[in-house]
């Protein structure tokens, strides 16, 4: 009886062990499954810079929540698996975008087995897609006709008249402004023996309700009424005028070279005031030319210091690319790691992207470039500057990234409807047109 005892005891123990494992397995599984649901936050993609590229581009995925070990964020595009090169769980991660055919495809993230589906990236053959041509001009002179005939003297600034149709292009040579139509036609705007621009030395320009303004470097600021046909001189602020634009209220900004930027309000441009100037708040000797951004900042660019500066409403002026001058490109993600040359003329699309002329009229046998400088996350502070066309510059070529020459680009007008850039190539008395 004493042995059925003890057996009876020994089997009450062995299931009472038998539970407290079973148990104990229970609550480690929901400990853990609870641990994993909690502290795996859930991922939320924002966007990814660049958002156009070929294999092998290094694409940053902007967001939070990401796994901070790098192996444990599985990214796919188009079903293929990318290399994660970096990561940072509430900022970002790097990837190299995998072998694809050409196409925008989303960029999907699985984290723990949770799938997230971001922004599309588009496959392009950038360099075949890049063509530069001649579109009007090429030769020393003075003359109107087809884009053949047609002859510049010292070609500088263009605007639109009306965009993707007629572009105001500025002969300093001449001190002229022709009318070239997207044919690459050209007539006389301003010019001839009775030119009032004569010896005023035009620069850039811009067209504000129905009116041309001219920056004239040695006369400050001119007018011509493109209905009317009437030339008028509006004002001076300081010498060395050199550029003009409006802020989308109206207001007129005026750019002096070393006296700074100049400001009127709507309806009142006869005497601009002085907005900020560059020598006192920032050293800058020497400032070129201004285009506003899509949130109404005025990015301005000096030669002087091979740098792009940003100037906010409240007049805040930040450096926002190049760091002296040169010729490099910097590191992605740091366009102040950049150099420039020589900064002139530039354009800036609805997303922000400046592109920018980057030549040497000291040496037109170095560097003559178009350069572009693209947005990051934290906007113009961590974004990337890359050279698109051009290398050693010279004689006319026209052709592919590859083949493409320039000489001294000054200035460039954006039609980014049709993907096409227009450039004034000083060296070769041409207009230059870039497809990409």
């Amino acid at each position: 009886m004493d042995y059925k005892k003890e057996q009876m005891f020994k089997i009450r123990i062995m299931k009472k062990n038998i539970f407290y494992n079973i148990l104990c397995c229970l609550l480690t599984l929901c400990i853990t499954g609870c641990t994993d649901n909690e502290g795996q936050q859930k991922a939320t993609l924002v966007a990814i810079r660049p958002a156009i590229g070929t294999t092998g581009t290094e694409v940053t995925l902007y967001g939070e929540g990401f796994h901070p070990v790098a192996s444990e964020n599985i990214i796919q595009v188009y079903g293929e698996t990318a290399e994660v090169t970096e990561v940072n769980p509430n900022e970002y991660i790097k990837f190299i975008a995998p072998e694809n055919p050409l196409g925008s495809f989303p960029v999907m993230l699985t984290i723990n087995g949770k799938t997230y589906t971001g922004s599309k990236f588009t496959y392009r053959d950038l360099n075949s897609k890049i063509k530069v041509s001649t579109f009007c001009g090429g030769s020393y002179g003075s003359a109107t006709g087809d884009k053949f005939s047609t002859k510049f003297a010292n070609v500088h600034g263009l605007a639109w008249i009306e965009k993707g149709k007629t572009i105001a292009v500025a002969d300093r040579g001449v001190h002229s402004v022709l009318s070239i139509d997207s044919k690459g036609n050209s007539s006389f705007l301003i010019g001839g023996e009775n030119n009032p621009l004569k010896d005023k030395h035009p620069w850039r320009m811009t067209v504000h309700n129905g009116i041309l303004y001219i920056a004239c470097k040695a006369g400050g600021l001119y007018t011509y009424d493109l209905v009317t046909k009437n030339v008028e001189k509006l004002c001076e602020p300081g010498s060395n005028t050199q550029d003009v634009k409006f802020d989308k209220t109206g207001n007129m900004f005026v750019l002096c070279r070393e006296a700074g930027i100049f400001r009127a309000e709507a309806g009142k441009f006869n005497s601009p005031k002085l907005w900020v100037n560059f020598q006192e708040e920032e050293g800058v000797a020497q400032i070129h030319a201004m285009e506003f951004d899509p949130e109404g900042n005025l990015i301005v660019s000096s030669n002087d210091r091979g740098q792009f500066f940003m100037v906010t409403p409240e007049k805040e002026i930040i450096c926002i690319a190049g760091s002296e001058k040169g010729d490099s490109d910097g590191t992605s993600g740091n366009p102040r790691s950049a150099k420039f040359y020589q900064l002139y003329g530039f354009a800036i699309d609805s997303e922000g992207t400046i592109y920018t002329v980057d030549g040497n009229d000291g040496n037109v046998g170095s560097g003559q470039k178009i350069k572009r400088i693209t947005r990051g996350k934290k906007g113009y502070e961590d974004g990337t500057v890359v050279t698109l066309v051009g290398s050693a510059g010279g004689a006319i070529v026209d052709g592919s990234v590859d083949e493409a020459v320039f000489g001294n680009p000054y200035d460039i007008i954006l039609n980014e409807a049709n993907r096409a850039l227009y450039v004034s190539d000083r060296s070769n008395n041409a207009i230059r047109k870039i497809e990409y």
